[in-house]
């Protein structure tokens, strides 16, 4: 993926239609000083619900037979100067972030789940606060299998 050097990861657009309304961020310059170093690219775009009345996004999960632990980031940033929308992640039925998340202006934040267990049947949702006057949104986000290890490492003596 020519705009994720060094990693080099590959980004699509997985909730492009279906319900969805594609949201172009009007900031000229986007603060992003993330762990996680996603490519500027993917904020400059946002996803919603279509409907204003609705108040979540469900995100894909995993496909496949067996439950397993897995790294998920997701990414946000407000498309407008004057916008204020919150929201809640939430996995089965459980809120897991500590607190709402309020997507800035002109900077990006992330929100990363490092070993959260999940099946075929899990559901992972932003939720809309009470008092938010917006709809969840959503830039971009990673998810990663963690597997067992692969071996013990280096020999111990070199």
């Amino acid at each position: 993926y020519p705009d994720d050097n060094p990693s080099d990861r590959l980004w699509l657009p997985v909730l492009d239609g279906k319900g969805f309304t594609n949201l172009t961020n009007s900031a000229s310059n986007i603060n992003i000083s993330l762990y996680d170093d996603p490519p500027a690219a993917i904020f400059a775009h946002a996803v919603t619900p279509n409907e204003t009345d609705l108040s979540l996004i469900e995100m894909p999960t995993p496909t496949g037979s067996a439950a397993a632990s897995f790294y998920f980031t997701l990414y946000f940033s407000e498309v407008g100067r004057n916008l204020t929308r919150s929201f809640h992640i939430v996995l089965d039925k459980k809120i897991i972030s500590p607190e709402p998340i309020v997507p800035p202006y002109g900077r990006a934040v992330e929100f990363n789940c490092t070993n959260c267990f999940m099946s075929p049947n899990s559901t992972l949702q932003l939720v809309r606060t009470n008092g938010s006057a917006l709809p969840p949104l959503i830039n971009g986000f990673e998810l990663y299998k963690i597997s067992p290890q692969l071996s013990s490492g280096t020999y111990a003596t070199d």
